[in-house]
């Protein structure tokens, strides 16, 4: 810092020193000629020649041109406020939304060569037998279903014969139950010992699983993650080598991962990294090594130096038709199996695909709410550049060239947006946050936004790029000037109708047909919202709560986990303010949902579609509880025990679909295809019909849905979740409710515990996401138009006042006046609107998904949009108007 400040100490010095010789030098010449300046010309003008030819001449007319800047800018301190939040709204929300679109669109993995990654999925039909799967389903981009999971026998042929990879990595992802101090669920990721190796991620403390941990007779070790390590064990260095126990074990931390490791699914952190083969003990039941038919193993490998994507999926394919060979004869059907590689730069991106469009949406709005605020500012500057005119032309008449002051006029509208993109740096991140916080609900969320330096530098290119944006046009604007008529006091004429203010208008017209759009979006959003909030789920989720827990993490399985689970529903039944107490296998209304085929004895299913229904686990008097009204026969009882004969409640959807024709009680139907074979006792006799009630979501139509005892199906059931009714707030009861499970086993955790109508509401954040946002960014637009259009109507006003005071000193009425104000506005809005109708028309086809209920061209959000925007802009228009009609023709008069 001193060296600086000694540099620029001596760079001032020598310019001082050079200013005092080329002073001395000009007046001896001018002594040698006796002080005549006929031949040597004028020495003010030598000098400022002499000064261009300098180096820092450049930086010292900037150094003037920002402290002029500056100066003027104080000046008009109203002008300079509007202009500098408006900046400062319009750059912060693009800056918050690309932070967004940085850590989840297109930031890469803090790993080794991200690039030389890939994912290994598979499309088409597997000629190898496949019984149950993990994993993702999804659409690619070049529109093939490709799926991600393998056996762990094809990961092991794929590892050892795939010469195209550097290295292949296994992993999988599980929940699991830590008792740590205290019990909780923690997201377990189980990886092959050279995930980390083939990664490139080392350890921020201790080591990371190896190879030799990867071996069933190998001492059974974890790794947690930074964040978890911050959660639990508060950074302490000492839980390395600390003992914790997982779902009834023990294990060793060995490590802890970088603070910028969170795994290879973005959004979707881990707590604790263990070795694949502690799957078996730690994972669901199927994540079994030795089941070549269980596909659970998913694959990420780094390809070899100078190898391309074609040739290593040409030897997977290889090795894919290899493991085929000994089921050849089975009837091959659908497309070819074959391997898929993607990029596994950025890692697993389900939440990339769900969270393209709706960033999409917010970017395009925040980058019209800028682009309003700029033709807000370009409107504002070009009146500021008409009042400045005898100023810019004395400067004009003295020598100055026209690029030096529209330089200088730039100068200013960079300082106005750097100071706006400075400020809106400061509630960019906070944004951010807030946005994901919204979108994410109660559910955890790994990702870290914040400022970076692809952040920092969008943010300096918005900034320059509305700096040229609103300050080029009005600048140019402000250099044409009649150099005789602007130097005269007074002569301003009768504004209103010069090219600047066609210039005004036309940006005015601009910002109302851009707020159009923007509040008929907001418009759509908020009328979704509302349709969805009004939407009966069936049932009665007042006074409800609710709570997860899952013994099979802990060994219990079969009868002994509903015993526990029947245990738990009566402790927290005893406890005071509770009503009554039901539990399911699946909560209500939170995407998430269990589905299977069933075979309905009458029941033909059309061809290629196969009856199926959702299926939900229960205790009894679960309907009678979360008041879903009885339609035909009796709820689930007590008595619905294991050694009864097995009974449903199905939905008036599955009795209308499935049972037409006949009384649905007594029916029976069976679970699995026609194909399926079955036992007498594998029936299931409807005893009840209920009304149909939401299952996952509000949006989705209520498909068939049969309910069944959980005491007669146990092997069916993992987690649960149960329904509370009761008299108190829930969060009177929740430290009785976890002390009551716990007095039960303290290593079974009470999670994810909330309202029920908390759940729903929770269910619908993105729609509030988009509603809040598009809504406040709607109010935004259409107070900046009316700030444009109060600007240019205020100032019309003022420089129309001699004209205005002749209209009244001839007659003219004060309401005609007035009217002669309102009908340019009116004027302007229509034609605004005129144009923002139809884009907003073309552009809200492209969120059809994202709405329910209501249509792209929903004639009510449209209506209102021109509505509020009309009304925006009369309340803008009303004081210049009430001030034309006040103006006193005598002093008008002598305004000239």
């Amino acid at each position: 810092m001193f060296t600086n400040l000694r540099l620029r100490w001596r760079s001032l010095w020598k310019r001082r020193q050079l200013d005092r010789d080329l002073k001395d030098e000009i007046a001896f010449h001018l002594a040698m000629r006796q002080g005549s300046t006929r031949q040597f010309g004028n020495p003010t003008l030598i000098r400022e020649n002499l000064r261009e030819m300098w180096t820092f001449h450049i930086l010292e007319s900037l150094w003037h041109d920002l402290r002029y800047g500056v100066r003027m800018l104080w000046k008009s301190p109203a002008f300079t406020l509007v202009a500098i939040l408006s900046l400062a709204i319009g750059i912060g929300a693009n800056t918050a939304i690309f932070s967004l679109v940085d850590a989840i669109l297109l930031k890469s993995l803090p790993v080794r060569e991200p690039a030389s990654l890939r994912l290994v999925l598979w499309a088409g039909e597997p000629r190898v037998p496949l019984n149950n799967s993990s994993g993702y389903t999804r659409k690619n981009e070049a529109g093939q279903l490709v799926h991600s999971s393998f056996s762990y026998s094809m990961y092991r042929m794929f590892a050892e014969q795939a010469s195209q990879f550097s290295d292949l990595a296994g992993f999988a992802r599980s929940q699991v139950t830590v008792v740590a101090g205290e019990s909780h669920y923690a997201n377990a990721f189980f990886v092959t010992g050279n995930m980390f190796n083939t990664l490139g991620v080392p350890p921020l403390a201790g080591r990371e699983i190896a190879p030799s941990d990867d071996r069933a007779d190998a001492e059974p070790v974890a790794v947690i993650s930074y964040a978890y390590w911050e959660r639990h064990f508060g950074l302490d260095r000492s839980a390395i080598n600390r003992q914790i126990t997982v779902n009834g074990r023990g294990l060793r931390i060995v490590g802890i991962t970088p603070q910028s490791f969170r795994g290879l699914e973005n959004g979707s952190g881990f707590d604790l990294c263990l070795p694949l083969s502690l799957v078996s003990g730690f994972g669901p039941k199927f994540y079994a090594i030795e089941k070549p038919t269980a596909w659970w193993v998913q694959i990420v490998g780094r390809l070899r130096a100078g190898v391309d994507d074609r040739q290593a999926k040409a030897s997977l394919d290889l090795l894919m038709e290899r493991a085929s060979a000994p089921f050849a004869s089975v009837p091959k059907k659908g497309e070819p199996w074959r391997a898929v590689l993607e990029s596994g730069a950025a890692g697993v991106q389900l939440m990339r695909e769900q969270a393209s469009r709706p960033l999409l949406i917010l970017a395009g709005a925040v980058a019209l709410v800028l682009l309003i605020a700029c033709a807000n500012i370009a409107n504002l500057l070009l009146a500021r550049a008409s009042a400045r005119r005898r100023e810019i032309a004395v400067r004009l008449t003295i020598g100055a060239s026209r690029w030096r002051l529209i330089g200088q006029l730039l100068t200013e509208s960079i300082l106005l947006a750097g100071i706006g993109a400075g400020l809106g740096l400061l509630f960019a991140g906070p944004m951010a946050r807030g946005i994901l916080a919204m979108a994410a609900g109660n559910r955890p969320i790994s990702i870290q936004v914040g400022l970076n330096d692809r952040t920092l530098l969008f943010t300096l290119i918005a900034g320059l790029f509305t700096a040229l944006l609103f300050g080029l046009a009005p600048a140019i604007r402000a250099t044409r000037v009649d150099l005789s008529p602007s130097l005269k006091d007074g002569s301003a004429g009768s504004l209103g109708r010069g090219p600047q203010f066609g210039l005004s208008r036309f940006l005015v017209i601009g910002q109302v047909a851009l707020s159009t759009v923007l509040l008929a979006g907001a418009g759509l959003f908020v009328r979704t919202l509302a349709n969805l909030s009004t939407i009966d789920p069936g049932f009665n989720a007042h006074q409800v709560l609710i709570f997860a827990a899952d013994g099979s993490r802990s060994g219990y399985e079969g009868g002994k986990l509903a015993g526990l689970y029947e245990r738990i529903r009566a402790r927290v039944a005893a406890i005071p303010g509770v009503q009554a107490v039901t539990l399911s296998s699946v909560p209500l209304i939170a995407d998430s949902e269990d589905n299977d085929d069933v075979t309905v004895p009458g029941y033909v299913p059309p061809a290629g579609k196969p009856a199926s229904a959702n299926t939900m686990l229960t205790s009894s008097r679960f309907h009678r509880i979360l008041g879903i009204p009885m339609l035909l026969g009796r709820e689930l009882e007590d008595g619905d025990g294991p050694n009864s004969r097995k009974v449903a409640i199905v939905n008036e959807t599955f009795a209308r679909t499935y049972m037409a024709g006949s009384s649905p009680i007594g029916r029976i139907f069976y679970f699995g295809g026609p194909q399926a074979t079955r036992k007498p006792e594998d029936a299931f006799e409807v005893v009840g019909v209920c009304k149909d009630a939401k299952y996952d979501s509000l949006k989705h139509v209520v498909p068939p849905t049969a309910y069944l005892s959980f005491l007669q199906k146990p092997d069916w059931m993992r987690e649960a979740t149960f329904e509370i009714r009761t008299e108190l707030p829930g969060s009177a009861l929740a430290n009785e409710i976890r002390k009551e499970v716990a007095g039960i086993d303290r290593n079974v955790p009470v999670a994810d515990m909330r309202t029920q109508e908390e759940q729903i509401r929770q269910s619908l954040g993105l729609e509030r996401l988009f509603a809040g946002l598009m809504g406040a960014f709607g109010l935004c637009a259409s107070v900046l138009a009316a700030i444009g259009l109060y600007g240019l109507l205020a100032y019309t006003v003022t420089r129309r006042t001699p004209e205005i005071g002749i209209r009244l000193a001839l007659g003219a009425e004060r309401r005609s006046v007035q009217w002669l104000v309102l009908r340019d506005v009116l004027w302007m809005v229509a034609i605004g609107m005129a144009i923002g109708i139809p884009v907003a028309l073309a552009l809200t086809s492209l969120i059809r998904k994202t709405l329910f209920g209501v249509t792209p061209d929903d004639p009510i959000s449209f209506a209102g949009a021109a509505v509020l925007m009309a009304l925006a802009a009369i309340a803008a228009a009303w004081i210049p108007a009430r001030r034309a009609a006040r103006v006193d023709p005598i002093k008008a008069l002598r305004y000239e």
